[in-house]
């Protein structure tokens, strides 16, 4: 379905995260619960207090520094619950909340790796 966004708003692919690798919330002793996604090592990244990679799918009329198919690094905690479109999770975020725009990313168009991905792809 068509997806327009409003304001300094964004819509992401947040990467490493699927349909098949969510994990159900979590609740703790005290019955606080905790809405949580998987796909990344550590309990932090899990809980979704580590900050995420993703991948800008649309943008809002007001954002200025970012544009579609970007790479940007969001705050953690600073998207909203995914949500399915045309078979594809996405959430939402506001411009504010971009810590790092990949800008060899956009230069390349993709098709090259920072030092950083291709350390991590060695490990």
């Amino acid at each position: 379905m068509p997806i327009r966004v409003l304001g300094n708003r964004f819509i992401v692919a947040l990467e490493g995260v699927t349909d098949t690798n969510r994990i159900s919330d979590q609740i703790t002793d005290a019955g606080i619960i905790l809405s949580a996604l998987g796909g990344f090592d550590g309990i932090e990244a899990k809980l979704g207090l580590a900050d995420r990679w993703g991948r800008v799918i649309e943008i809002g009329p007001d954002c200025r520094d970012i544009q579609p198919g970007d790479r940007v690094m969001i705050e953690a905690q600073k998207w909203t619950e995914g949500f399915k479109n045309d078979d594809v999770w996405l959430w939402m975020s506001q411009e504010d909340y971009v810590i790092f725009i990949d800008d060899l990313f956009r230069e390349t168009g993709g098709k090259q790796k920072t030092k950083t991905e291709t350390k991590l792809e060695i490990q």
